[in-house]
C-alpha cells in the first residue's frame, strides 16, 4: 500500500481508513492544440489554442476493516463522502504539500470485496489543468498610496502565467439608490505596460464590490455577502507572466481601497 493520501471536498481518504493501493505518476495537464494536414506540404500545421485541457486520472483504494469499522463501514463512508458531491470541489493530495486544485468525480466503479475484510474500489476524476498555492487564494489589501504612485510588485513565483482576481470597494453616500465611478489601472511586465480603463460603472450602497476575474474573464459588481448586482463590460487584463509585475491605478474620490487574490499556479 501506498503513503499516499488526497482530499476531495472536505475529507481525506484517510479519515475514514481508506489508502491508495499506488503512488500515482506525474499528471500534467495536455495543451489544446490542433495539427492541420494541408495536400502537397509535409507535416502538419499547428493552431494552438491557448488553453490546456483538463486531467483525467483515477485513483485506486483498499479499504480495510478491523475491530472498530468493518470494511462494509468504510465503504459506505467513501461512497457517502464522495460518491454524492456535485461539480468541481477542492482537491489536494500528499505529493502538492500547500496546493489545491479542483476536480470533480466522473465515477465511483469497481467496487469489489477482494478478502473478507477489504474492499478496493476505483475513483476515476478530471481535474482543471493547474494547482494553486492555496496562501495566494487569501484577499490582499494593497497600500493605496503605493498603488496610485509607484505601483505595488506582484511577484509571480511560477513559471505558469496567473490569472488573479483584482477587488474595488466603493463608497458613497447611504441615502442615495445608486452612484457611478470608474476604474483605471495598468500592470508593466517586461517593459511593457498595458492600461485598462472603464468609466460609467454604476454600484449601489449595498452592492459596492467590484471583482475584475482574469480566470473567469467577467467583471461584477456584487454585495458584501456576494449578491450579484450586475456584470459589467470592462476590459479583461491578460494573465500575469512570470517573474514581476507592476500593478498601478489611479483610484477615483469613490474608490475606498483596493486589494487582489494573486491566485498563483502552476502545472504541477
Amino acid at each position: 500500500m501506498s503513503k499516499y493520501n488526497f482530499k476531495f471536498g472536505d475529507v481525506w481518504l484517510s479519515e475514514f481508513g481508506g489508502v491508495c493501493t499506488e503512488v500515482p505518476p506525474i499528471e500534467i495537464a495536455n495543451k489544446d492544440v490542433s495539427l492541420i494536414d494541408i495536400p502537397n506540404k509535409d507535416g502538419s500545421d499547428c493552431i494552438d489554442n491557448g488553453r490546456y485541457c483538463n486531467v483525467e486520472f483515477t485513483r485506486t483504494v483498499a479499504l480495510v476493516g478491523n475491530r472498530i469499522s468493518t470494511v462494509q463501514e468504510k465503504a459506505k463512508n467513501l461512497i457517502k463522502h464522495f460518491a454524492y458531491l456535485q461539480g468541481y470541489q477542492d482537491f489536494e493530495d500528499t505529493d502538492h504539500e500547500g496546493m489545491v486544485t479542483q476536480a470533480v468525480l466522473i465515477n465511483l466503479d469497481e467496487v469489489t470485496k477482494n478478502l473478507r475484510t477489504m474492499f478496493t474500489a476505483v475513483l476515476k476524476f478530471s481535474r482543471k489543468p493547474y494547482w494553486k498555492l492555496k496562501s495566494s487564494l487569501s484577499e490582499e489589501k494593497l497600500d493605496s498610496t503605493l498603488l496610485a504612485d509607484k505601483g505595488v510588485v506582484l511577484n509571480n513565483p511560477f513559471p505558469s502565467s496567473a490569472c488573479p482576481t483584482i477587488r474595488y470597494y466603493f463608497t458613497t453616500d447611504p441615502h442615495s439608490t445608486m452612484a457611478t465611478t470608474k476604474v483605471n489601472f495598468s500592470f508593466t511586465s517586461n517593459g511593457e505596460t498595458i492600461t485598462y480603463s472603464k468609466p460609467g460603472i454604476n454600484f449601489k450602497p449595498t452592492h459596492n464590490i467590484l471583482d475584475i476575474d482574469i480566470e473567469e474573464q467577467r467583471a461584477v459588481v456584487h454585495s458584501p455577502g456576494g449578491e450579484i448586482y450586475k456584470y459589467i463590460d470592462v476590459p479583461i487584463p491578460k494573465p500575469i507572466s512570470k517573474g514581476t509585475t507592476i500593478f498601478k491605478a489611479v483610484l477615483s474620490k469613490e474608490t475606498e481601497r483596493v486589494s487582489i487574490f494573486p491566485n498563483w499556479r502552476c502545472l504541477y
